[in-house]
């Protein structure tokens, strides 16, 4: 087997790829539960592990929050302290990469980025999808980004796989990703892509530039910073309701937003509520999401809306926007009108999907009561995570003990498969 991964299986061939998929896959419990036990502890051990590195950037906490790259290609690469993500211990990196910061790499599915690469400041690597349907949005798929040697991913880039066969987005060797765009779909090697969704140079108009949209949203007088776990409760009580939230998010007057239950605001996401808002009950917005609220307008959106990484919405002044329930706003889209029920959208409000049972995937027996596995969320990521959050800063867990654990289910997943020639990834659809 080819040599990287880790000290237990060292690989990061496809094989490896596809045993992470079936690990992942069989026990992924609905987004907003916390998988597993194993999972729940992994998850809790890279939050734990990136404080750490956060706190004190040397080589031995990098090390242990990267623990799939070896120590040699370490030594070689950049990687700021500043880094989020989950499943780091699914992120292999080649040496002479240079990582920018305020990246996040959502590793479920697996990254690998190749030798003296270039990662731009706030680029986004993700590797876990969720089904469309409303009844579904909160199961997982996951699917591996692979990303070739001397490749240049420019800043505010988005790279998601959102395949539901288990194959990998492959960035090829020598590529170029412009600057803001949202990759879907494999790029060649030796090519330059380009705008939201990324196509040839050729094909496309330079995109908007997202981060000043982004950074523009950000109130100056009034802004509430979350920035430790710790600080939820009093962050949340302003908006009247639980919220779930990973730090960091920006928030401007939250009291004016009347939430209708549980809903999510996930890393590094800036919104001014200096207008009317009301959240529906199971929203989601992505990381890098952009909200903007202005004192004489209204937002309303409906339960069960997700919105996508780097999406903005822009109420527009003295004006009321709403977004239908069960919508989707895709990856980078920018909204200021309003969106159906049950629609997908893209781009500058485009729809081009309206969500019905035809958008159903077949499911284990075990995931199709999703009511019944959303209410065990009610514990919530606080009360969740806190215990080996808690027994990690004790010195009562070592989390590269579950680390060790997966990396020990990972290979034996790859040895059932090959004694049973069926190492592939399961299918939900």
């Amino acid at each position: 087997m080819k040599q990287g991964l880790s000290p237990h299986f060292n690989t990061f061939s496809e094989e490896s790829f596809l045993a992470g998929y079936n690990f992942m896959a069989a026990n992924a419990l609905p987004h907003f539960l916390w998988h597993s036990e194993l999972l729940l502890s992994i998850r809790a051990a890279d939050q734990y592990l990136a404080e750490q590195y956060k706190a004190k950037p040397d080589f031995t906490a990098k090390q242990r929050l990267f623990s799939a790259c070896s120590k040699e290609d370490l030594e070689e690469i950049n990687i700021p302290p500043d880094i989020s993500g989950e499943y780091f211990l699914r992120v292999k990196i080649g040496r002479g990469t240079f990582i920018g910061t305020g990246c996040n790499f959502v590793a479920h599915g697996g990254i690998q980025i190749g030798r003296n690469c270039e990662i731009g400041n706030d680029v986004q690597i993700v590797t876990v999808f969720h089904g469309i349907h409303p009844d579904q949005r909160c199961l997982d798929r996951v699917a591996p980004v692979i990303i070739g040697d001397n490749v240049k991913i420019e800043q505010g880039s988005v790279i998601v796989n959102s395949s539901s066969s288990g194959k990998p987005v492959v960035i090829g060797n020598n590529a170029v990703v412009k600057r803001d765009s949202l990759v879907l779909r494999s790029v060649p090697e030796n090519s330059i892509v380009e705008g939201s969704p990324a196509q040839s140079l050729e094909e496309t108009n330079t995109s908007p530039d997202l981060k000043k949209v982004w950074e523009a949203s950000v109130p100056v007088n009034d802004e509430q910073t979350l920035s430790r776990i710790d600080d939820l409760p009093s962050f949340i009580k302003a908006f009247g309701k639980e919220a779930i939230c990973i730090p960091p998010v920006f928030v401007g007057s939250a009291e004016n937003v009347q939430a209708e239950g549980l809903f999510f605001i996930n890393r590094n996401s800036a919104h001014a509520y200096h207008g009317k808002a009301r959240i529906g009950e199971g929203t989601l917005f992505a990381p890098f999401t952009s909200v903007n609220v202005p004192e004489d307008a209204q937002l309303i959106i409906g339960k069960n809306v997700w919105v996508g990484a780097k999406a903005t919405i822009n109420v527009p002044a003295g004006q009321t926007l709403s977004i239908g329930e069960g919508a989707i706003i895709g990856a980078g889209a920018e909204i200021n009108t309003d969106i159906p029920k049950n629609s997908v959208v893209v781009g500058k409000g485009r729809i081009i999907k309206t969500i019905d049972d035809t958008s159903l995937f077949s499911v284990p027996d075990a995931w199709k009561n999703t009511d019944s596995l959303k209410e065990q969320h009610t514990e919530g990521y606080r009360t969740k995570l806190k215990p080996y959050l808690k027994g990690f800063e004790t010195g009562e867990f070592d989390p590269m003990v579950f680390i060790e654990q997966f990396y020990a289910k990972e290979k034996a997943i790859i040895e059932a498969s090959r004694a049973q020639e069926v190492c592939r990834p399961r299918t939900l659809g």
